[in-house]
């Protein structure tokens, strides 16, 4: 619920170079940090433990870029975009960088369901061709693993959307489009977690992993 006091920005945000090695936890530190440092009319969480009112996204894999991640800043008073750029750019980490501000009317609403696109460079057509092989068989066996206790999908019909191949500065890439949340459909991260394994020795050759579009309930 929300109040007249209630200011709420959402912050489109990119997660690149040495950042990706931030877990999702890490990461979300560092910008409650640069919150903190930011001079900013921020609101605070009630409880034991108080810090700076946000919100999340979707959690990004370790390892994985992002052209566009978000969180949500809640603010006891109206604060200029431009402003709010300058007041948070100053205090983030190297390779976390704001792309957008604008003010929302209503808080964020997550949901299960959401379309994925992820970009996949490619040093070499042999590492491309078997990840379309691996995205072109629905009995690919998905593993996950939590607390020790291992639990296995099939990637399915309905995981992969739409590919799409290109060339860029003489290095090949994929663009894959995923749907997420639906029954028996395993997540994107563990899919990608089991093609990372599928490819063995030729993983190197999987230059770099990048989300580049996250649509939440994209029926609507």
């Amino acid at each position: 619920m929300t109040s007249d006091t209630d200011h709420i920005i959402k912050i489109d945000y990119s997660k690149t170079h040495e950042a990706i090695y931030l877990s999702h936890l890490d990461t979300a530190d560092a910008l409650t940090r640069a919150v903190r440092r930011s001079g900013l009319p921020y609101q605070i969480t009630q409880g034991c433990h108080v810090r700076p009112k946000i919100s999340f996204n979707s959690a990004l894999p370790l390892g994985h870029a992002s052209q566009c991640e978000i969180f949500f800043l809640y603010l006891s008073e109206p604060v200029l975009p431009e402003n709010i750029l300058k007041s948070l750019s100053s205090n983030l980490p190297r390779g976390i960088s704001i792309l957008k501000i604008e003010s929302v009317i209503k808080p964020p609403a997550f949901f299960q369901k959401a379309r994925i696109t992820y970009r996949l460079d490619i040093s070499d057509e042999k590492t491309k061709n078997r990840i379309i092989e691996f995205l072109n068989d629905p009995t690919r066996e998905i593993i996950h693993e939590k607390n020790g206790i291992k639990s296995k999908l099939f990637l399915g019909n309905n995981a992969v959307i739409r590919k799409t191949e290109g060339i860029s500065s003489d290095t090949a890439f994929l663009v894959v489009e995923f749907i997420q949340g639906e029954r028996g459909v395993p997540s994107v991260s563990k899919i990608i977690t089991s093609l990372v394994q599928y490819l063995g020795d030729d993983r190197d050759a999987l230059v770099s992993i990048e989300r580049t579009a996250f649509i939440n309930d994209p029926e609507k």
